[in-house]
């Protein structure tokens, strides 16, 4: 059985290879991928060699997905052929081989596959947002609508978070974290956007901060907008970035 897979060749390369599936072991279970997410932030910089990342190549890189199992080593009882199982870190693949704790099965046949290929990465979000330990009626500061960054915004909504700002270089992701329950969005370029976002909670600054751009600087403007004794849950994670 041959698997395609993406792997990072060389700096700035990637490219589709093909490679024989190798036997799975007695606790393994071999899926078939229906989806795979990609993580622009990790997996970009992973391809540029920035900073804090791996800086071998061939890279295979894989986040979360979806998928159907194959076969299944004789030590595992608890998931069937044709399962549709999360996957933990799957790759860009045809197939994939884990272990079954690196598995959830997806039971309830109204969640459809592509939505559920998120709910590792929505889980991500979450965890930042607990460790913000929101109160209800607390003002939240989300830095970043890219994929952790938006589904920190709708949760914060959903914990209570009032007001909830977000922030983004892109206008378009500033128009969707409106749509998605945010209060007010502003562009981390404005030269006065810690008075704006602090005029928009009406105070001296937000109770909370997620930053999850993965930029430096947007730590720095994160604090800025702080009020005193605010709480800063870093989501993102900074790769040298400026």
């Amino acid at each position: 059985m041959i698997n395609r897979q993406i792997f990072f060749t060389s700096l700035g390369e990637a490219e589709l290879l093909r490679r024989e599936v190798p036997e799975i072991g007695v606790d393994e279970l071999l899926i078939m991928m229906e989806y795979t997410v990609i993580s622009s932030g990790t997996e970009r910089d992973n391809l540029l060699g920035r900073p804090n990342t791996n800086l071998k190549f061939p890279i295979a890189l894989g986040y979360c997905g979806v998928g159907y199992v194959q076969r299944k080593g004789e030590a595992v009882h608890d998931i069937d052929v044709n399962d549709r199982v999360l996957v933990y870190h799957g790759y860009h693949a045809d197939y994939c081989i884990k272990k079954s704790n690196e598995l959830i099965k997806v039971e309830d046949e109204k969640i459809n596959s592509l939505e559920a290929a998120f709910v590792i990465i929505a889980a991500i979000s979450l965890g930042g947002l607990r460790k913000t330990r929101l109160e209800l009626g607390e003002s939240i500061l989300i830095m970043g609508q890219g994929l952790l960054g938006i589904f920190a915004t709708q949760l914060a909504r959903l914990a209570g978070g009032l007001p909830v700002i977000t922030a983004d270089l892109h206008e378009c992701r500033r128009k969707l974290s409106l749509e998605l329950g945010a209060d007010a969005s502003f562009s981390p370029k404005d030269v006065d956007f810690s008075d704006r976002v602090k005029e928009a909670v009406g105070g001296d600054g937000v109770n909370t901060v997620i930053e999850s751009s993965g930029a430096s600087i947007a730590i720095k403007q994160g604090l800025e907008c702080c009020a005193p004794l605010a709480r800063m849950s870093l989501l993102g994670c900074t790769r040298g970035s400026d």
